[in-house]
């Protein structure tokens, strides 16, 4: 497994997500308004939508194509979301935000 680094926690604002491109893996990062992370695969797990199109409020995540949405702090599904987001392990070190990486994640699309 490998440990990458996603940057600086202050990179990171509240309320927010950022699209982070790595030779592994594109990553999505969420910055909830408590400041909780969240490093998700950027698509949603329902028709491979890009999440970084969508809305975020600080708590709820919502794919603008079908409108499914998530927890921001957890990825449980909401509403009318029928699969939870996938959500890489991750870890702050030394005010940096790392994700450990073994594979990347991928969803099995809905048709």
């Amino acid at each position: 497994m490998a440990l990458i680094n996603l940057g600086l926690l202050n990179a990171f604002s509240p309320g927010t997500l950022t699209l982070i491109k790595h030779e592994s893996a594109d990553f999505l990062v969420i910055c909830t308004s408590s400041k909780s992370y969240l490093v998700i695969p950027p698509s949603c797990p329902h028709m491979n939508a890009s999440l970084c199109d969508g809305f975020f409020d600080g708590e709820v995540i919502t794919c603008e194509k079908h409108l499914w949405q998530w927890n921001g702090s957890s990825g449980t599904a909401m509403g009318i979301a029928e699969l939870p987001l996938n959500i890489y392990e991750s870890t702050l070190k030394d005010g940096c935000l790392h994700v450990n990486f073994l594979t990347e994640l991928k969803y099995d699309y809905l048709d």
